[in-house]
């Protein structure tokens, strides 16, 4: 590929996202999809970082609070 006089092997794309005020990014090769955010339903007494369960295609998944997705603090 040419590039403003000068060859580049090639180009890394990454998808770069927030989780509160810091940003984060990781290699677009790394991912399989991206989707919108299903509509979650909340479940009662349930911890406080989750916020609920979400239905992707027929699979029932748990939806975390990013802001409390920090190393540790999903105890």
């Amino acid at each position: 590929m040419e590039i403003a006089g000068g060859s580049v092997a090639s180009l890394d794309q990454y998808v770069v996202f927030r989780l509160g005020q810091e940003s984060y990014g990781i290699a677009i090769e790394y991912l399989q999809e991206i989707i919108r955010v299903p509509h979650v339903v909340k479940v009662p007494l349930t911890p406080p970082y989750m916020w609920g369960l979400a239905n992707l295609r027929g699979n029932i998944l748990p939806s975390i609070k990013p802001a409390e997705f920090k190393a540790g603090s999903l105890r």
